[in-house]
């Protein structure tokens, strides 16, 4: 009889460790909680919606313990492009994030960055670009810079990891701003002059 207990008390804790285990395993954030509100108006458009995405422009799972956020993007202007991401978490997740911005500005880009405001929120972890390499993190700031460049049709593609501090309610602010080469955002200031020029010789 006390084998046969024991051997019940030794089952028992088996289970309740594998629960432990498999809870531990499926927290993180509440996949339908989570939302990306995205800008609009003048300088702002998105491309949308790619194949792979469930809704227009982004998509959200669960993989590993980590949560992906993918977006897809049209940049048409160069002011500072933020959008925001909230949703709930039962922990205290990682979400790793793989943006598609098309520059469709004009103008080259030779560096790109990323802010991130939210209470518990921090970049965390390496920062890569398909143009420019590795970014410097800090953790509210991601700076890409040349070598490369990125030119008017061409498509930046970013990846980095945002820790989310928080169990429940959560929601930040990514504000991203292309940064542009000097020289090609020199000529389209002195084509957009003589469109002027020409359009005031006209009415006369």
């Amino acid at each position: 009889m006390m084998c046969k207990t024991s051997l019940l008390l030794v089952l028992v804790a088996g289970i309740v460790t594998l629960g432990v285990i498999v809870n531990a395993a499926t927290a993180g954030f509440i996949v339908e909680t989570i939302t990306v509100e995205l800008p609009t108006g003048p300088g702002h458009g998105h491309n949308g919606p790619p194949a792979w995405a469930k809704c227009p422009d982004w998509v959200f799972d669960m993989q590993a313990e980590k949560g992906h956020l993918g977006m897809q993007e049209r940049f048409k202007g160069l002011d500072p492009f933020p959008l925001v991401v909230s949703g709930e978490t039962d922990a205290d997740p990682v979400m790793h994030i793989t943006k598609d911005v098309e520059n469709s500005s004009g103008v080259l880009w030779n560096g790109y960055t990323v802010a991130l405001e939210g209470t518990g929120t921090e970049f965390v972890g390496a920062a890569t670009s398909s143009h420019f390499g590795a970014g410097v993190v800090t953790p509210s700031l991601i700076t890409y810079t040349a070598p490369d460049t990125v030119a008017p049709g061409e498509t930046l593609t970013l990846d980095f990891d945002i820790n989310v501090d928080v169990s429940g309610l959560f929601s930040f602010t990514m504000t991203q701003t292309p940064v542009p080469e000097p020289a090609t955002l020199a000529f389209f200031g002195l084509g957009s002059l003589g469109i002027v020029a020409m359009r005031r010789r006209w009415g006369r």
